[in-house]
């Protein structure tokens, strides 16, 4: 269920291109760079662009990452994702105004509900690693 676990960092989702068209025209219809079905990245995509009435085209349909940076790098397309680990030439479409807004995304740990010694070290050592990558200074909150 999405109110399980505990939120480490909420971070914003943006619309990715590569940096040689970060300047240039959107075309349309969008063409959108998409992980397969299920997946929170695709559904905010898709659901901003049928609130706006945005016309869009799957470009890709892939289960991996890395197809998707070398589909931005070989052509037209965006992408959604956050900016947070990006590789250096994929850029933000930050406040374009033929793209419309992205909401946040939520970070959370899970835990069991009676996790063994361990468990709880191990958990406590990703926390303060993801906050310390994401959210340096213990802030809740992580944006670029």
């Amino acid at each position: 269920s999405p109110a399980e676990g505990e939120i480490l960092c909420t971070l914003p989702m943006r619309w990715l291109t590569h940096r040689d068209r970060a300047a240039q025209a959107v075309p349309a219809p969008l063409p959108l760079v998409l992980f397969n079905h299920p997946c929170l990245f695709r559904q905010a995509a898709l659901a901003a662009l049928d609130r706006h009435r945005l016309r869009w085209r799957a470009a890709l349909t892939t289960p991996s990452l890395p197809a998707i940076w070398g589909a931005l790098r070989s052509g037209p397309g965006l992408a959604v994702r956050t900016d947070h680990g990006c590789p250096d030439d994929i850029v933000a479409l930050t406040g374009h105004p033929a793209l419309p807004d992205l909401p946040e995304i939520e970070l959370r740990l899970l835990r069991a509900p009676d996790p063994t010694r361990a468990a709880t070290r191990l958990a406590e050592t990703l926390r303060a690693e993801t906050l310390g990558r994401l959210a340096p200074g213990g802030i809740s909150r992580a944006t670029r």
